[in-house]
């Protein structure tokens, strides 16, 4: 079965095709050729603005969900930063908490006795280096 789509594009070109011939002939159509062309052109102008009202609905409806995605694209992301500063709110919380606890004292403190082993050990492991005498503490004496 013919689309309406079809039809009226079947019709446009029936229509081309007699007005060419007559044109052509230089035939002078009697009122019944005209009758039969002025039905076509009213089936091709009615396709026509159907498909015209469709595609304007597509337009709009296009419209619509563009927009749609795009607020819920903002959306998403208005949440997602609000997520982020939720969590580093909460991680500066944490460390202000440990800082304010004296716990930083401790962890200062943890952090200088790590690096002084670390060089120690490091310098022993060094066959340049020489073993650290007494300074000048023999003269103090």
């Amino acid at each position: 079965m013919a689309t309406s789509g079809e039809k009226a594009l079947s019709a446009s070109r029936t229509l081309a095709e007699e007005l060419q011939r007559c044109a052509d002939e230089e035939d002078v159509p009697d009122a019944e050729q005209y009758a039969r062309w002025r039905k076509m052109a009213v089936l091709c102008n009615k396709t026509l603005a159907a498909q015209e009202r469709r595609l304007d609905k597509l337009r709009a409806e296009h419209g619509i969900r563009l927009e749609l995605m795009r607020e819920a694209m903002r959306t998403e992301l208005i949440d997602r930063e609000g997520n982020a500063a939720r969590v580093a709110e909460k991680q500066r919380l944490g460390i202000e908490q440990r800082l304010t606890s004296g716990e930083a004292d401790a962890l200062v403190d943890r952090c200088i006795q790590s690096v002084a082993v670390l060089e120690n050990r490091l310098g022993l492991l060094s066959s340049l280096s020489t073993p650290a005498g007494e300074g000048c503490q023999p003269l103090a004496e």
